[in-house]
């Protein structure tokens, strides 16, 4: 009897702590729901005053300073509402906090930065965009007579064919001695208004130039899936990989805040699905690196040497040096969301050759006595060596800060051991004659 009244209070105590550990787990999960309710709740009021990045840049090639609006000065959203950046724009729009005339100061070695979200810095404080960025380290290192006297104007163009464009209409007024055109290899050879919005023409000198047509309505490629050769055999035992898309995607959704790693890169604005991939999507365009090339694929390459030769022409001509920079897609960088994008959608990874795009421009680079900067070994060394990310959460096509700071350093890099002994000079030059 004594040890079952024993037995019997070590059950009520028992059952009392589990009630009790079962009330105090409940209360902590009311707390947090709590805590996140008013957190988001804060987080929307303090968006109202936060502006994102579609509301600050519009196409328009009569803008002196590119797509971005003028004279902004305020707080832009960041990698995620509740982690706001600072935005400036002078008055023409150059992502700059200052004016610049078309005349250029003595001893000034002015660079004119040209490209899209990923020079103009979506979602990015203007402290840390490659173009402030490349600006500080410039200044950083010069000594001398040459301290203090280099200047990057940021001006942000939808692709190559709208900067050309700009180029043509405003931006050698600003006789930049360095014209630099950012390609974003996700959308900008996919993604573009030559032949559409701009068609290619000569002018009375026989230099190629481009015409705007009047309307101010971007081209966008039409939807067009991958070959089915592009996917695993529909025969194969595909489970694991269904299981472990859906476990992931689900983990995401309901804990964005540490998931934003676990999905693949997006497909905006396509909904792509397994074995349904769109071939030029706005963010990976994966039929750039398909393999044997496709002949819509192949058109888009020979657009996009025609833009470039252009362009360099005219930057030439104008006494000016020109370059362009490759910025990789995130599945080119890291092998580790190629993997998951390949589990994602079932393609097969034979048919698909990451470095082909880059292969091919800088071929185009060699045979047109251009300069190239590739992206793609300096991050893809960055991963092999176990960096963390270089492109921002939740599959978003976009660099982080850490991403930004690297193509910084490169074409800081670049420019110091191939350009700028020689405008050196050509300043010193012109200082000395004034």
């Amino acid at each position: 009897m004594l040890q079952n009244n024993t037995t019997q209070k070590i059950e009520k105590s028992f059952i009392r702590k589990l009630y009790v550990g079962f009330l105090l787990v409940i209360g902590l999960l009311a707390i947090t729901i709590i805590q996140a309710v008013v957190k988001t709740v804060e987080t929307q009021k303090r968006s109202a005053n936060i502006i994102d990045y579609k509301d600050i840049q519009k196409f328009n090639p009569r803008r002196e300073g590119g797509h971005l609006l003028p004279n902004i000065d305020g707080w832009m959203k960041g990698e995620s509402l509740d982690r706001p950046v600072r935005i400036i724009t002078n008055s023409k729009g150059f992502r700059n906090d200052r004016e610049f005339d078309h005349y250029v100061p003595p001893g000034t070695m002015r660079i004119l930065f040209l490209g899209d979200s990923y020079v103009d810095g979506m979602r990015t404080d203007q402290r840390d965009t490659i173009g402030y960025q490349l600006e500080q380290r410039l200044n950083l290192k010069a000594t001398g007579s040459n301290k203090d006297r280099y200047e990057v104007m940021i001006s942000g163009h939808n692709n190559p064919t709208n900067a050309w464009y700009y180029y043509q209409e405003f931006g050698h007024h600003y006789h930049p001695q360095i014209v630099i055109l950012g390609v974003t290899l996700g959308n900008d050879l996919t993604w573009h208004s030559y032949r559409s919005t701009f068609q290619p023409m000569v002018n009375s000198k026989g230099e190629a130039m481009l015409a705007w047509n009047g309307k101010l309505v971007q081209s966008q490629s039409a939807s067009s899936y991958l070959p089915k050769e592009a996917y695993i055999d529909p025969s194969a035992y595909l489970f694991f990989k269904r299981i472990e898309s859906r476990l992931r995607s689900t983990l995401h959704d309901l804990f964005p805040q540490w998931g934003g790693y676990l999905i693949p890169a997006a497909t905006y604005p396509a909904i792509n699905d397994r074995r349904q991939v769109d071939m030029e999507d706005f963010s990976t365009s994966l039929g750039l690196f398909y393999q044997p090339v496709l002949p819509h694929i192949e058109q888009q390459y020979v657009n996009f040497a025609e833009v470039i030769t252009g362009f360099k022409s005219m930057v030439e001509n104008h006494g000016a040096s020109f370059i362009i920079v490759l910025f990789p897609t995130r599945l080119q960088a890291s092998a580790k969301e190629w993997q998951l994008f390949l589990k994602f959608y079932f393609l097969e990874s034979s048919k698909f050759d990451l470095s082909y795009p880059n292969q091919r421009i800088l071929e185009l680079c060699k045979n047109e006595s251009l300069h190239c900067i590739d992206l793609l070994p300096a991050f893809k060394a960055h991963y092999d060596l176990g960096g963390l990310p270089l492109y921002r959460p939740h599959g978003d096509m976009h660099m982080n800060e850490t991403g930004q700071r690297i193509s910084a350093d490169e074409i800081f890099s670049f420019l110091r051991h191939s350009l700028l002994n020689g405008h050196h000079q050509a300043l010193r030059e012109d200082v000395s004659s004034n």
